[in-house]
């Protein structure tokens, strides 16, 4: 199952140093407590026309109980770890259901785009799009739905690892998703 979290960092610091906490610190920490298949930050280029300061994936295996996990002494550890770099009251977190496509099988530092559909858009009316053009392989569109939180800001996500031009972009532009470059820091797979 993936998991989507929306962060922004705190106030008195800069997005470098914010981006320097959490690669360098935080997450080898939250590495140690629950390694996920995938732990991968994106960090957008614009954190004003995001809303954040990164948007961080965590894959694990549909048995894993990640709110157990919270319940153990990694709960306490990370939260006060959290409190060093991010805001944490704004932090929110959806669980991804993958509804099209798949993960990337090479992982590695890059750049790619997230866009993000909010409010009416059902996944079955991006997915008659996707469907359609068969030109669309490095794409995954996911399910969101919120997770320890009561709401989510968006309901589906499109992982594109290239940018498209294709046609079927262009339709899916008529959604209106928030359409994010993204510098991508994944960790190792564990």
């Amino acid at each position: 199952m993936k998991y989507l979290s929306l962060i922004r960092r705190r106030a008195d610091l800069s997005a470098a140093e914010f981006r320097d906490y959490y690669e360098q610190r935080h997450a080898p920490l939250a590495l140690q407590f629950f390694p996920p298949s995938l732990y991968q930050r994106n960090y957008p280029a614009d954190c004003a026309q995001a809303g954040c300061d990164c948007l961080s994936e965590f894959d694990y295996p549909d048995d894993f109980d990640l709110a157990q996990v919270f319940l153990s002494e990694a709960g306490p550890a990370l939260a006060r770890d959290e409190s060093n770099f991010m805001q944490r009251d704004f932090t929110r977190t959806a669980q991804a259901q993958l509804k099209w496509g798949r993960a990337p099988e090479q992982v590695a530092p890059r750049s790619r785009q997230l866009w993000l559909f909010a409010g009416q858009v059902a996944t079955e009316q991006l997915l008659q799009v996707l469907e359609a053009d068969a030109e669309c392989r490095a794409a995954a569109l996911y399910e969101l739905t919120p997770f320890f939180c009561e709401a989510f800001p968006y309901t589906a996500l499109l992982c594109l690892e290239n940018p498209p031009e294709a046609e079927w972009a262009q339709r899916l532009l008529a959604f209106a998703p928030l359409c994010l470059d993204v510098s991508s820091c994944p960790s190792p797979r564990c």
